[in-house]
């Protein structure tokens, strides 16, 4: 067989949507490095004084050389963190230690791309890629997405296990698997043990299991599986480091959740950031359009204004409205990733605003976000245009 025919057969095997998938992730990666090195160098306080020395504490016995380190950071899971610090201590340039968590970086543009693709299994397959290009580019628009290419910080490495995990939950809603729905689990767990702000994540994507396709009682199976698959691997990537807390401090999440363990070594009063939480139900809902604001403090500690949460909404009403307007639900049953994820999300961001607020640590929301709202772009006019 020639590779001429060799390739078509590849293709009518794969489809447009996979085959473009390595042209793809590689155009996602050639931009995160350029984005990066564009940026320059990640001199913030957190590079230097939190991202390296709670990866020291991987590879280290940090407690035993500071019984108690200055700020609650310095008692993080360090293993998101490790790669810098391991990236450091081999004497890399910066320039290479950028280009290699950029490289990481950009795996999370790459899981947008499926993200569109796995929501709009109703489109033709070129028409799919193109979506899946689309919520590439939105999700390009969040400048706190932008500034964490290329830098030490756990937030979006760990995303990358969110996305992961919501990516196998939209598969599940159109053709169930027990063993899709346990992986998925398992990335979400380990997701939040990592890092405790990705547990609403994992809390909302629990939605997803609503629209799969089975009768309630396999619904409820799977709800249950999927609920002890999570904390069964939290429990397994937590339990070193908890171990550790334990022994020093008396509390395995020390200094979180103080009220509950009671360690004598720091207040039982919790720890709750309150700079980016609404103050209100109306500063809550005009929270995506105060996003557009240039001005720092409003979502994150930097000037970072995104637009794309603004888009989302303006598309979602567009779409319920005109979907209302027929009176009639929707009969295509391709759409039913779309509303799962679309539905999980809405808690996801409730869920967020309520803890935190604060858009570094819903950057796995925001790339799910320009997916779903890639997939509602071309939904909008057929509606209209049925009704």
């Amino acid at each position: 067989m020639s590779l001429a025919r060799l390739g078509r057969a590849l293709l009518r095997m794969a489809g447009p949507a996979t085959f473009y998938r390595l042209p793809v992730y590689a155009a996602c990666t050639l931009a995160a490095l350029i984005i990066s090195f564009a940026l320059g160098k990640d001199v913030t306080w957190d590079a230097l004084d939190y991202h390296l020395y709670a990866g020291l504490s991987a590879f280290h016995d940090r407690f035993a050389q500071d019984y108690f380190a200055a700020g609650p950071q310095a008692y993080l899971n360090p293993w998101p963190y490790a790669p810098y610090y391991a990236l450091v201590a081999a004497g890399l340039s910066s320039l290479a230690i950028g280009a290699a968590l950029s490289v990481v970086g950009s795996i999370a543009l790459w899981l947008t791309y499926e993200l569109a693709v796995a929501m709009s299994p109703w489109a033709e397959p070129r028409t799919r890629a193109t979506l899946g290009l689309v919520a590439v580019a939105l999700a390009l628009l969040n400048p706190v997405l932008l500034q964490q290419l290329g830098s030490p910080a756990a937030d979006l490495s760990t995303a990358e296990l969110v996305l992961g995990g919501w990516l196998l939950l939209a598969g599940i809603v159109r053709a169930p698997r027990l063993s899709r729905l346990l992986a998925a689990a398992a990335l979400l767990g380990a997701a939040s043990a990592l890092k405790l702000s990705n547990a609403p994540h994992a809390l909302a994507a629990g939605v997803i299991l609503l629209f799969v396709p089975l009768p309630w009682r396999e619904r409820f199976r799977y709800g249950a599986a999927y609920g002890l698959a999570g904390v069964a691997a939290f429990a397994l990537v937590t339990a070193p480091w908890s171990a550790r807390l334990a022994q020093v401090f008396g509390n395995p999440f020390f200094p979180f959740f103080n009220s509950v363990f009671k360690s004598p070594d720091f207040i039982t009063q919790p720890l709750r950031q309150m700079r980016f939480i609404p103050a209100d139900l109306s500063e809550a809902l005009w929270r995506p359009f105060a996003m557009l604001d240039p001005t720092p403090m409003v979502h994150n500690e930097l000037r970072a204004p995104d637009g794309h949460y603004a888009l989302l909404l303006l598309l979602a009403a567009a779409f319920l409205g005109q979907w209302l307007w027929r009176r009639r639900g929707p009969t295509n049953p391709g759409l039913r990733p779309l509303l799962a994820l679309g539905c999980a999300l809405a808690i996801d961001w409730a869920l967020w605003l309520f803890t935190s607020g604060n858009s570094r640590y819903f950057l796995p929301g925001s790339c799910i976000a320009a997916a779903v709202g890639a997939t509602l772009m071309p939904l909008v006019p057929r509606l209209r245009s049925a009704s």
